[in-house]
């Protein structure tokens, strides 16, 4: 899917245009009125056989909060499938390595945490060391094993260590 733009008008509305979607006669331009009191966009997908008819998150997510400065907590947060496993993976270098998965690997393997089964989210609170130097760049993506077994990968977030 692509999105070329959106406008928000004085109403309740957000108008999104240009709206790219692959269908059986292959790629169509539509576009589509989002109610944003009561909707939220997250990595999603327009589907429907005539144009966009209803938005679906389909990918996982991760975010990350607090101010990447030495001695300071860092929070990351995934969202994702309940009862899938969540690996955080922290790399030195961004990558592209598709393997399959709908997200290739973002960034290379320098160490990994295990965060468990996801409910509604899950989260890792951690401390950067007072020592780490300003302008240490590292990569953070995570990476969801559904019950069956399928594998699903978040966004990759850059963190830059600053003062």
């Amino acid at each position: 899917m692509l999105l070329e733009g959106f406008d928000i008008d004085d109403s309740r509305d957000v108008r999104v245009f240009n709206v790219q979607t692959l269908g059986a006669q292959g790629p169509q331009m539509h576009a589509a009125r989002i109610d944003r009191s009561r909707a939220e966009i997250v990595g999603c997908q327009l589907r429907g056989s005539e144009g966009p008819d209803f938005v679906s998150a389909t990918d996982p997510v991760l975010t990350v909060q607090g101010q990447p400065m030495p001695g300071q907590q860092l929070t990351y947060t995934v969202t994702g499938p309940t009862g899938s496993s969540v690996t955080l993976v922290f790399g030195r270098e961004p990558v592209v390595e598709p393997d399959g998965a709908i997200i290739e690997q973002l960034t290379t393997r320098s160490r990994t945490v295990d965060l468990g089964v996801i409910g509604t989210s899950a989260t890792l609170q951690e401390t950067l060391s007072p020592g780490t130097p300003l302008g240490t760049l590292f990569f953070v993506q995570a990476e969801l094993t559904a019950p069956g077994g399928s594998l699903s990968r978040t966004n990759s977030l850059p963190i830059i260590v600053r003062q």
